[in-house]
This record gives C-alpha cells, structure tokens and sequence, in this order.
C-alpha cells in the first residue's frame, strides 16, 4: 500500500467568469406534421471533479492516473440542421458539425523511470461531423418501440511539449427500447444496444454491446410499484481494450469489466387524490465533460 502525501496550504483568490452563451434556431413547418429547423448554439462544459483532481490514483505503481486542478472549461460551437415528422411515427433525422478549440484530452507521457502518467489537459482542437435520427411508434395502447443511432467522424489535433498529435475516427451509438404494458399492472422493457469506440488524442477505446430486461408490477391505484432489472443477463463481462501512443512508445491496456447486474426496487407514491404525479421534464444540459 502506498501513500501520497498532502500538504494543506491556505492561499486567498479571486475569479470573474463572465459567459455570452448565444443560441439561434430557426424553424420552419412543411406541413402540420413536418418540419425543418437549423440552429446555432454555444456552449460551456465544465470538467467533472475526477478530471480535476491532482492526487493520483495508484492502483497499479506502474500507471498513475490524476487530475489537472488548472483546467479551463470546454467551449462548444454546434451547428445542427433537423428534419422532424409526427404523423403515424415520431421521426428526427438531423445532421451537426461541433468545434471545440480546447477540448479536455487525456495525456499520457512514460518518465525516465519507465512509469505512465495519465493527467488531462486542454490540449486539443476537436471536430465533430455526425448523423442522427431517432424514431419511435406507439402500436396500440400497450406497445411502444423506440429506434435511435447516430454516426460521427472526430477528428483532433493538439500539441504535448514539441509533440505533435493528430488522430480521427468513426465514432457511433445504437440504441432500441420496447415497452409492453400487460393487463393488471404489470408492465415490461427491454433494451440493447451497441457504444461505439473512444478517439483520443493519443489513441482509441473499443466499443461493445450491451442489453436489459426490466418488468414492474404495481399496485393501490399505481402507487406502489415493484421493480426488477437485470443488465446483460448472458454477459458477464466485457474486454476493454485502449491503445495509447507517441514517438517514444506504444501502450496498450486490456481490462475486464463486469457489466452484469441484476436489482430489486420497491417505490411508493404519496398522492392521496390518487392522480398520476405530473412529470418534471428533465433539461439535460451535458455541462459536465467526463473523462476523455
């Protein structure tokens, strides 16, 4: 077991942030049920507390891994062109171009002690061309099917000291949800899907499938409900597989990850009128960059 020793310093500072966040959309209907919209947005992404913090995770003496507290938050520019049509099916097939002149990407140097650091810096120019298209369809009352997907080529560059990088790739995720609603409250999901490779500044992360089975029963008028999921019930595990590189080496790293897992819940309403809670619809703003 090894140690790492913290020194605690008190130092007083001061910070301004000051963000102009501008968003376009323009939107014009074809029909009552069709529609094309183009827009314009800018964004600030912040990185997450894994990626700032400096002490190194020393699972293995051979490859540390920390964090950079001196890290800038992420600035995106997105462009985004979407057909939409709500008639007999709900459809959204878009296309996006992204820029990021100081993306967050790993680093990865060997020291003259034959030791790997992992740290993350804002090193890179990062471009993103995609596809997209979501669809889902309602048949009947009780059965409902969702399809989505979309494609993407990245391209990055950046520099590490006098190193210069540049790495691209196909980037993609699949992604298919059922729902059946039986009779006397019980209800049933699945879905599977596929999560497409990682790029990297220095390398790339494969990708891998991945599927779940949930049923629920409830009771007392929908207040009470039981719950049961299993994740990747004939899978156990996965092989994650990352190759990092420079002029001065090539790493490869393989792990198993278990991603099977099976849970119970038990939930309870307190709505004593007995009508349905209404939904909060949840703003996802992706704010937070996770780990590159």
């Amino acid at each position: 077991m090894q140690s790492v020793g913290m020194e605690n310093t008190t130092e007083a500072f001061s910070s301004t942030f000051l963000n102009v966040l501008p968003t376009i959309i323009l939107q014009r209907k074809l029909s009552t049920t069709n529609s094309i919209k183009l827009g314009y947005t800018s964004r600030v992404q912040r990185p997450n507390i894994e990626l700032l913090n400096p002490y190194p995770i020393i699972s293995d003496p051979r490859y540390l891994s920390f964090g950079n507290p001196n890290l800038s938050a992420v600035r995106n520019h997105k462009f985004d062109l979407d057909y939409s049509s709500f008639k007999k099916a709900n459809i959204v097939i878009g296309t996006s171009y992204t820029l990021t002149n100081n993306a967050i990407q790993s680093v990865t140097e060997i020291g003259t002690d034959s030791i790997s650091r992992t740290t993350y810096g804002n090193t890179g120019i990062r471009h993103q061309i995609g596809l997209n298209t979501n669809v889902s369809k309602s048949f009947g009352k009780k059965f409902m099917l969702s399809l989505s997907g979309n494609l993407n080529y990245v391209l990055l560059k950046g520099s590490l000291g006098s190193e210069y990088f540049e790495n691209d790739g196909v980037l993609g995720f699949a992604y298919m949800f059922m729902n059946y609603k039986f009779n006397d409250g019980w209800n049933a999901q699945f879905f599977s899907g596929y999560s497409g490779q990682m790029v990297r500044l220095q390398g790339t992360t494969n990708g891998f499938f991945f599927h779940a089975f949930s049923c629920n029963k409830s009771y007392l008028n929908d207040r009470l409900t039981f719950t049961l999921n299993v994740a990747n019930p004939f899978v156990n595990s996965v092989t994650i597989n990352s190759t990092i590189s420079s002029i001065y080496f090539l790493q490869e790293y393989h792990r198993e990850q278990v991603i099977r897992d099976i849970n119970f819940a038990v939930s309870y309403r307190f709505d004593k009128r007995g009508r349905s809670t209404k939904r909060i619809k949840k703003i996802n703003n992706e704010d937070e960059v996770a780990d590159y």
